[in-house]
């Protein structure tokens, strides 16, 4: 069963702007844990930089710890943490039919991120450097 989205998110989501800043936008995806487990509600631009990270860490067989805190849950608050291990069922749904163009920076930070102790979290969106495309930065970690 989907979660319902509180009516101010609706309301903000309509203008393009959710509140808590760096997990929501005007297309809101969802990530999906688990062969049952529940949605999270989450910006197509940010779950697809979630996706790249993810797939790259666990393509590589690399078990890491997934945690949405506060503003990134759709009830701004609390946390939640994922174990993602590549025998786990994982699903990536976008609102938007258009893929998101990937950041190369920001996928090199999720996935330094995922590597460290405490796991993968959310981040602000870095200015994007020059180079290579996203695809083959993942391809070298």
């Amino acid at each position: 069963m989907w979660q319902e989205v509180a009516p101010e998110w609706r309301a903000a989501r309509a203008v393009g702007r959710m509140p808590g800043g760096c997990c929501y936008d005007s297309s809101m995806g969802r990530f999906l844990y688990g062969r049952s487990g529940d949605p999270f509600r989450v910006g197509d631009r940010v779950l697809a930089h979630l996706e790249a990270a993810i797939g790259a860490k666990l393509g590589r067989g690399e078990p890491f710890l997934f945690t949405l805190r506060g503003r990134e849950l759709p009830a701004g608050e609390g946390a939640r943490s994922f174990w993602m291990h590549p025998g786990i069922a994982l699903q990536f749904q976008y609102d938007d039919e258009r893929p998101a163009s990937l950041n190369r920076a920001w996928v090199e930070l999720l996935i330094l991120s995922a590597s460290s102790n405490e796991g993968l979290r959310v981040m602000p969106e870095p200015a994007e450097r020059r180079g290579r495309a996203a695809d083959e930065v993942i391809e070298d970690m």
